[in-house]
C-alpha cells in the first residue's frame, strides 16, 4: 500500500535489475529499483554528465543486478 504522501497514479514495482540510461549519444549504467509505466526509480554511481532535462531519455533494463551490500 501507497504511503500517505505517495503522490503516483500508478503503484511502481520493485525489480532490482542492471540497466542503461541512454539520452543525448551518451548512456550511464544504472541499477533499476522499482519502475511502472509513468516512471522508475533509479540508482547511478554519480549524477555528473546526466543533464537535467534531456531532449529525450531511453532506458533499459538488463537483468539481475547480483549481490549487493
Amino acid at each position: 500500500m501507497p504511503g500517505l504522501d505517495e503522490k503516483r497514479g500508478t503503484q511502481r514495482q520493485p525489480i532490482l535489475k542492471a540497466g542503461t540510461m541512454s539520452f543525448d549519444g551518451s548512456g550511464i549504467d544504472c541499477l533499476v529499483r522499482n519502475m511502472s509505466g509513468e516512471g522508475a526509480n533509479l540508482e547511478v554511481e554519480s549524477q555528473i554528465g546526466i543533464p537535467k532535462a534531456p531532449s529525450r531519455l531511453a532506458l533499459r533494463a538488463t537483468g539481475s543486478a547480483g549481490s549487493r551490500p
